[in-house]
């Protein structure tokens, strides 16, 4: 018996995103068994003819679940499936919608995840034509096996790629977005408003993005940099974040509407540019000037008392109370970088009026 040393395999094989794996049953469609969707064979016959990748010419909506028996089949009798890079055989916006997204998705309002855009009897000719579908779509856009594969964007921007501090966008949890949106919660529109705490930064994605959805999802898998009152240099695109999305590590910053010296007549930061991939400083004298500073942005009545050897040297919280916790520590992030000089406290016995 050339068999016996083999034993039976029970356990369930997981292939990347579980290609929905046990979310499939009885009751729902397809993909309960490989073959529903697979040729072992293949049913290609010839270059351009017959898909690609061992798909079924006819893939199988629905099987009998204790005899592997198909018992529906999709509409479309031949699958187009034939170029992984072509927009045309992954949804088509025309009759026939046989490409290998169209052909076994059944639109479903009541689906959380309902098809809308391609499905086997329509489109709705207007969601990114020009884009793959796998772009967004991925299909093991993490290692969860969850049974989400392929599943885009759903209302919550991390259906797609990373939208807050947990690691997911570039570059990691120190650095670059994590600084910047600085909260578990989940950004959840491209166009939304910045949603700072105390404690920490939520810049909207718009801040750096653009604002306008033309600029999303365009093109090429990288981001669109357009940032207010100041310029982004890339650097080599030598790096993923953690859903895939190549971004720069060299990229810097110049000065800008929020890094900048605190000062409208000399508004450039002490430190000229800023590197995205390097963690967060406390560094308060990157951008404003510091009493050990040999030159200065500031205004004279700084210079008068913080440089000062025949008066009280003053810290910085002292007359911008409602920010600065010390010469070296933020209190309110919700008002530090927000376009204004906060001046705010008592200076001695007297009070401070602005």
């Amino acid at each position: 018996e050339p068999f016996s040393a083999y034993s039976t395999k029970s356990a369930r094989k997981r292939v990347n995103k579980t290609h929905y794996y046990n979310k499939h049953s009885a009751s729902l469609n397809g993909g309960q068994f490989c073959w529903d969707c697979h040729d072992a064979h293949g049913d290609r016959t010839g270059t351009n003819n017959g898909p690609i990748a061992m798909i079924q010419k006819r893939p199988v909506k629905a099987s009998v679940s204790d005899t592997g028996v198909p018992s529906a089949f999709t509409d479309a009798t031949s699958v187009r499936f034939i170029a992984r890079a072509a927009v045309t055989d992954f949804g088509r916006t025309t009759a026939p919608f046989n490409t290998i997204c169209n052909v076994c998705h059944d639109q479903k309002s009541t689906d959380p995840n309902k098809m809308v855009h391609y499905t086997a009897t329509g489109s709705d000719g207007s969601h990114n034509t020009a884009t793959i579908c796998t772009q967004c779509h991925q299909h093991n856009a993490d290692n969860a096996y969850d049974g989400m594969a392929y599943r885009g964007a759903g209302g919550n921007c991390n259906s797609c790629h990373g939208a807050n501090n947990a690691g997911l966008l570039s570059a990691d949890t120190t650095a670059g977005h994590a600084i910047h949106y600085n909260r578990t919660s989940v950004f959840r529109h491209y166009t939304g408003s910045n949603r700072h705490l105390a404690n920490a930064y939520a810049f909207a994605c718009k801040n750096c993005h653009g604002k306008t959805i033309a600029n999303h999802e365009n093109s090429g898998n990288l981001a669109d940099i357009s940032i207010s009152g100041g310029t982004y240099t890339f650097g080599s695109y030598s790096a993923r974040d953690g859903r895939g999305f190549k971004y720069s590590t060299a990229g810097t910053c110049s000065q800008n509407s929020c890094h900048w010296s605190g000062n409208s007549l000399d508004p450039a930061p002490v430190t000229a540019t800023v590197t995205w991939t390097s963690a967060k400083t406390t560094n308060c004298g990157s951008c404003h000037n510091q009493a050990s500073d040999s030159s200065f942005k500031w205004s004279g009545a700084h210079t008068k008392h913080v440089r000062t050897t025949t008066l009280a040297v003053l810290t910085c919280n002292v007359c911008h109370s409602s920010v600065a916790g010390s010469s070296s520590s933020i209190i309110d992030q919700t008002r530090h970088v927000n376009g204004f000089v906060n001046v705010s406290g008592n200076v001695a016995a007297g009070t401070l009026n602005w």
